[in-house]
């Protein structure tokens, strides 16, 4: 009996984040966008934005490290945000009119539900 419910345990388990081509420590290492990594590596994550879809926003924080911003709206839902271009945090921002973020749109069950960049 024990062993159906953990192989029913380990069946519900998502397998982690991983994304071809990307390099995540440079990315996690890049807080705010300040070191001009993370507007090089953004297209790899946008064109495999489905990997991320339906995972728990903890095996994101993993793999892409923590969120330079979040977002908490009522009913559990939550966005995280990641500087894509230098924001005012930095020594180098750059003035650009529309500065760059990716954001991960969480649910109430902590899954990401939704992936996207805006310009702001």
């Amino acid at each position: 009996m024990l062993t159906i419910l953990l192989g029913l345990g380990l069946a519900s388990c998502s397998a982690p984040v991983k994304v071809e081509g990307f390099d995540n420590e440079s990315w996690k290492t890049d807080t705010n966008a300040c070191h001009l990594k993370r507007t090089a590596l953004v297209d790899v994550l946008l064109q495999h934005k489905d990997e991320f879809m339906n995972k728990k926003d903890e095996q994101l924080m993993k793999y892409i490290g923590k969120p330079d911003k979040s977002l908490f709206f009522s009913r559990g839902k939550k966005t995280f945000i990641y500087q894509v271009d230098p924001g005012s945090d930095c020594e180098n921002r750059l003035l650009l009119k529309n500065m760059r973020s990716l954001r991960f749109d969480v649910n109430a069950l902590g899954r990401i539900e939704l992936v996207y960049m805006i310009a702001q």
